[in-house]
């Protein structure tokens, strides 16, 4: 978001392309067609190209870009949080990432959940997307993987 989203993003990439095993870039709920028409990226690229073809450049790369990264087999990074449909890392990789993120389901949950130390388990979301889950989730989740740290 800002009006030099198209800079940020293309000088990711090519810290991406430059250091190849020293950079992820995960997806995030910011990286979909619905999101960035809301949130101006359409409108920056349209406005400084003419037209909405880089737009559809980078939305097609959003849709190839990892949902979450293991890291040291200790760390699972991931923009959101967990989802009720998901308990375990495998139910993760077999996820189908190359599509727009829906607006519900297990991809959409990653995307969207949110934890909060006050609630326990599962609650719908005020966003209205994802859910929002407690330090029980989060801990039961992490025994069953075998990792320490959920990092957001």
């Amino acid at each position: 978001r800002g009006s030099h989203s198209v800079e940020t993003i293309t000088l990711l990439l090519c810290l991406k392309l430059r250091h190849p095993h020293r950079i992820t870039l995960l997806r995030g709920n910011h990286e979909s067609r619905q999101i960035t028409q809301v949130y101006g990226f359409y409108n920056e690229c349209h406005r400084k190209y003419g037209n909405g073809v880089v737009w559809q450049c980078f939305t097609d790369l959003f849709d190839y870009l990892p949902i979450a990264a293991l890291i040291d087999n200790t760390y699972l990074a991931v923009h959101g949080g967990l989802s009720p449909s998901i308990h375990t890392l495998d139910q993760i990789r077999i996820l189908d990432r190359f599509t727009e993120i829906p607006h519900e389901g297990p991809l959409a949950d990653l995307m969207w959940s949110d934890p909060d130390d006050d609630k326990e388990g599962f609650s719908v979301s005020p966003r209205g997307a994802g859910y929002v889950f407690g330090k029980d989730i989060a801990a039961t989740f992490l025994e069953i993987n075998g990792i320490e740290q959920l990092i957001r």
